[in-house]
């Protein structure tokens, strides 16, 4: 019988993909469908000098994930922090310029605006549906090696971790390699679509990583669709969560930072937080949930209870940190 080579090729292909296991048909297709949006963020911004007036260039590498084909695209905000000059590289070898279009140092978020148009966009998931176990893809730069991807599972969610901006919470804990260069980075479910941002992991420990939920970057993206500012909005408050009489839970204030925001309105504490313009708030976490869907400058109303009486108190946000003298 005459051998067909091009019948053959074909004949070829489809048996490798046969032979494919259902764990790596999963990793394949979710790296088909996100691959492509994931860059390489190179970065350089002056640094101090160790002598002389001149200062020096430090440069820096990371990754993002492209998430609108107009060039939009979320990394860290530690990957972009300080820089004066960003360029992205594509998997298809182009480089081009970006930009800082806003920072969230609360979650380690930032807002990039590619130049051009016509990108690879990835699907955003749902952080809220991930279980412990569940399959996960890490993709992105790790020491510079472009496009690299390593798989593990959820190991545990709801995780926090301090960080020098403050403690991030709700992060999904895995154990797919994450290495320099893979912050910013998406982290995959098995039907391709991004549920978080590579961010951190623990030095000196093996197989423990950590990424923002993607639940965040929606709210960020939402803040930044309506105001302009990615930055969610900051109180200035320390809060513990109490239920109150009626079975519901408030946040309590512990402490409020001088020159905060909730210090300029006269917060004090004791003082129990129960509703942001009206939604409650549902203990301390809850009442995270509602600020991060803020932007810096919106103005809320807060109701408070304080020694037994409700107040309604109304302010506007902060960026993180934010302080100003006098009430």
């Amino acid at each position: 019988m005459a051998w067909d080579e091009e019948a053959g090729g074909r004949a070829d292909a489809a048996g490798a993909e046969d032979l494919l296991d259902a764990f790596s048909r999963a990793v394949t297709r979710a790296v088909k469908l996100v691959g492509p949006s994931v860059v390489r963020i190179s970065t350089r911004a002056e640094a101090q000098p160790f002598y002389g007036p001149w200062p020096s260039q430090r440069e820096g590498v990371g990754s993002a994930v492209i998430v609108d084909p107009e060039g939009l695209a979320v990394t860290n905000d530690h990957v972009v922090a300080g820089a004066s000059e960003l360029h992205a590289v594509l998997q298809d070898g182009r480089a081009v310029a970006a930009r800082v279009l806003g920072r969230d140092p609360s979650h380690d978020l930032a807002l990039l605006r590619l130049e051009g148009k016509g990108f690879p966009a990835a699907q955003l998931g749902s952080s809220e549906d991930l279980r412990v176990g569940q399959l996960v893809v890490a993709i992105g730069n790790p020491l510079g090696l472009q496009a690299t991807v390593t798989t593990g599972v959820v190991s545990a969610l709801h995780r926090a971790l301090r960080t020098p901006a403050g403690i991030m919470d709700e992060l999904i804990q895995t154990d797919a390699s994450i290495n320099p260069g893979n912050s910013g980075g998406p982290l995959v479910d098995g039907r391709g679509r991004v549920v978080g941002i590579n961010t951190a992991r623990v030095a000196g420990a093996q197989g423990i990583g950590f990424a923002v939920p993607v639940s965040r970057v929606r709210d960020l993206l939402v803040r930044f669709g309506r105001t302009g500012e990615a930055g969610a909005g900051y109180l200035g408050i320390q809060a513990v969560s109490q239920y109150l009489e009626d079975g519901s839970l408030g946040a309590l204030v512990l402490q409020v930072v001088e020159g905060s925001p909730a210090w300029r309105a006269g917060i004090q504490p004791m003082d129990v937080i129960r509703a942001v313009d009206g939604k409650p708030a549902e203990g301390h976490d809850g009442l995270r949930a509602l600020l991060a869907k803020r932007a810096a400058g919106e103005r809320v109303e807060l109701e408070i209870e304080r020694s037994g009486r409700l107040l309604r108190v109304g302010l506007v946000l902060g960026h993180l940190g934010e302080v100003a003298p006098g009430r």
